[in-house]
């Protein structure tokens, strides 16, 4: 394999009275360490020397600039996973401030959380839990959450969220919702009906074993449709990709 290609497709969808309105947009990227493959595609690949990272990177730039052109001011945006995890989060917090300035409140959701950083930071909690899922589990009741928390990374406290645990039904996982923490402080008058927002299209979408906003699975439902619908194969002789590789990668975001 002389390159890593990923066609990733993204997706928006805003609720009007009953109805669902979707956008989406789909990107192609191939991603080389060879000099010499790069050269031979004229421009539409990109070099790199850690492949991996570069790719996470290049999709979630795609991401930002599909939010920022199409999604509207002064509402409330739900984003599937963590705020801050990799390469490719990180990069998605210099939207951050152009969020604010719109009055865009987004939301992150994580459904899936092995996180220790509360227990792992309490005197009184250090050596008890297995993580934050398995305290929060401990103290709440359904439709309980835990106070909310904040978390500055040491080394750019640009990366800065509010984050706390929520439990929506009595077998169900722990998930966590994590803000940005400049847009916690700026919107937090209005926090509580944004929670309950939450924790409505969660038991809209009623999923125990793999708890999600209804909004994200759907996003997620139209990305997938989306993929269908795109020819790869041309869209990769199109870009010179045809000759050159030998596998392909699809990703929904």
């Amino acid at each position: 394999i002389v390159g890593r290609a990923v066609s990733a497709a993204h997706s928006l969808v805003y609720i009007n009275g009953d109805r669902y309105l979707p956008l989406s947009f789909v990107s192609l990227k191939f991603v080389t360490h060879s000099e010499e493959v790069a050269q031979k595609m004229q421009g539409t690949a990109i070099l790199s020397d850690h492949i991996a990272r570069d790719t996470a990177i290049a999709v979630a730039k795609d991401k930002m600039e599909f939010l920022d052109k199409y999604c509207v001011g002064n509402s409330v945006l739900f984003i599937d996973g963590p705020l801050i995890a990799g390469d490719d989060y990180t990069t998605f917090m210099k939207q951050i401030e152009r969020f604010c300035q719109k009055g865009i409140v987004s939301v992150f959701f994580v459904g899936n959380s092995s996180s220790c950083m509360v227990v792992d930071n309490s005197d009184s909690l250090i050596g008890k839990f297995n993580s934050d899922s398995h305290w929060a589990n401990s103290i709440l009741k359904t439709g309980e959450r835990t106070a909310f928390y904040a978390y500055t990374d040491e080394y750019n406290t640009r990366n800065a969220k509010a984050f706390c645990y929520i439990k929506f039904s009595e077998n169900g996982r722990i998930v966590r919702i994590e803000l940005p923490l400049q847009i916690y402080s700026r919107f937090k008058t209005g926090i509580d009906d944004i929670l309950n927002a939450a924790f409505y299209m969660l038991l809209a979408q009623g999923s125990i074993a793999s708890p999600q906003i209804r909004l994200i699975a759907v996003a997620q439902m139209y990305a997938k449709e989306t993929l269908k619908l795109i020819d790869i194969q041309r869209e990769m002789s199109r870009i010179r990709i045809q000759s050159l590789i030998n596998g392909t990668e699809g990703r929904v975001r």
